[in-house]
């Protein structure tokens, strides 16, 4: 009776800890949101959609308009909000054909979510945020 009880346990916890997925994205400093001489910044964002050279994956809000931050660490808080975890930052350096150097930062962060669940709900890109008015523009022609 005891290893039936044992089993059934070891049972529900594979089954509950194989609803839960740990997922990923990437945070990257872009530009200065507001100008070139503001100390603010947007910031991309990459959790594997689909991007083209033309996409732009810059945060913004439900109104479209660029999220604009004070800093990667402000940007990380505004992640957290959302269930979002530091896990590694890193940065990548390359000289151009005019002999510039130039550094990006790059910050990973995860997710748990559970089986099914969106995990980039109150996260959008630019792009997907005029895929999704383009979307609804065409059901009202409908």
């Amino acid at each position: 009776m005891k290893k039936l009880i044992l089993l059934c346990a070891a049972l529900f916890t594979v089954a509950a800890l194989s609803a839960q997925q740990k997922v990923y994205c990437q945070i990257t400093k872009t530009n200065d949101g507001k100008g070139l001489f503001s100390n603010t910044i947007s910031v991309s964002i990459d959790y594997g959609q689909a991007v083209t050279a033309f996409s732009d994956d810059r945060l913004v809000d439900e109104k479209g308009q660029n999220i604009v931050f004070n800093s990667m660490v402000d940007a990380m808080n505004y992640m957290a909000i959302l269930g979002w975890e530091f896990e590694q930052a890193y940065t990548t350096v390359s000289s151009g054909d005019d002999g510039k150097v130039s550094s990006k930062v790059y910050w990973i962060l995860s997710k748990e979510v559970e089986a099914g669940e969106d995990a980039t709900e109150g996260v959008m890109s630019a792009k997907e945020y005029l895929d999704e008015q383009a979307a609804i523009r065409a059901n009202r022609k409908r």
